[in-house]
């Protein structure tokens, strides 16, 4: 029997890795027969092997978790992986899982962890800021964009906030997306926006506005993301516009199809596209003889977009 006092912890960790995943919840019952404090002996020997090898690691406790019987795979995730957040780590890793898989699993560990989403963005901040290993703008970036299919995000105010002020644009644009939709604090978004310099994370704040509710410091924030420099950021601030029923925004779209800016003539199309007013349809038509292929292709989609808008069955009343 492989013994966690017998061999070097290396060796242990070599040995447990080697194990088909089916046989790993027995391998757990053998931790409990060599070790009476085996809990915190398979927490140490789990911690080494996600840093070891974080892919078969995270093959390995996704297939026993899977193949496992109920009361072992709960004890399992709960005592030894979920509450220690040895799971979270790999989750948020785009080397190991794709986003797809890490979703499906994200969706398996809510049913057991209500708090995952607080846990997931805790544990992603503290790994980044303390510079441990997965580090970077991907794991954040994959981090939020989990939490973002799982959560509401009402209670995640306070980290993500401290995610904005990373020095990556890519994870500040992600945080002001969660934060914009789930709070629509205009003033503070409004602060965010006047000083950020990147405008991906100016439109996202834009767009996470879209659904709340009109009010005139958003439509006022709308109107001065019309004056942006940056195409995605006029584009978003001319939706949310539209969203809120502001006609003022149908003209400058329609200016803006004849901008001598390839980009804004595309996101004036796709804005079109994105208002679903059917009056735009015969721009979008002399705009499919753009010289610019990129406009072209935009203007064909919001065709396509405006048109299935327009199709939709309505609904009969029956007949008596």
């Amino acid at each position: 029997m492989l013994s966690h006092s017998s061999v070097p912890l290396r060796e242990y960790v070599d040995g447990i890795v080697q194990f088909r995943p089916a046989q790993s919840d027995l391998k757990i019952r053998e931790l409990a027969e060599a070790d009476p404090n085996w809990v915190d002996t398979a927490r140490e020997v789990f911690r080494h092997w996600m840093l070891r090898d974080p892919e078969g690691f995270a093959r390995t406790t996704d297939a026993a978790l899977s193949e496992s019987p109920k009361s072992t795979r709960r004890h399992m995730s709960d005592t030894l992986l979920l509450k220690n957040d040895l799971l979270l780590v790999p989750l948020c890793h785009p080397g190991i899982f794709t986003l797809e898989a890490a979703l499906q699993l994200a969706k398996a560990y809510l049913t057991q962890e209500p708090l995952l989403d607080i846990r997931l963005t805790r544990v992603s901040w503290a790994n980044v800021s303390r510079g441990g290993r997965p580090t970077g703008a991907d794991f954040s970036v994959r981090c939020l964009e989990i939490v973002e299919k799982i959560s509401d995000c009402k209670r995640l105010n306070v980290v993500l906030r401290k995610y904005l002020g990373s020095p990556n644009g890519a994870v500040r644009a992600k945080a002001a997306l969660l934060l914009s939709k789930a709070f629509s604090d205009s003033k503070l978004l409004a602060g965010h926006f006047f000083s950020e310099p990147d405008p991906r994370v100016r439109a996202n704040i834009l767009e996470g506005l879209w659904e709340a509710s009109p009010d005139p410091e958003i439509a006022h924030l709308y109107w001065t993301g019309v004056r942006d420099i940056h195409q995605r950021v006029v584009g978003n601030a001319l939706v949310g516009l539209c969203r809120i029923g502001d006609k003022r925004a149908l003209d400058v779209i329609r200016r803006m199809a004849a901008d001598g800016s390839p980009a804004f003539r595309a996101t004036a199309a796709w804005a079109m596209g994105e208002s679903g007013d059917p009056d735009f349809r015969d721009v979008l038509m002399s705009m499919r003889s753009d010289a610019v292929p990129a406009v072209r292709c935009s203007a064909l989609r919001a065709l396509v977009k405006i048109r299935k808008q327009t199709n939709r069955p309505s609904e009969t009343a029956p007949v008596a």
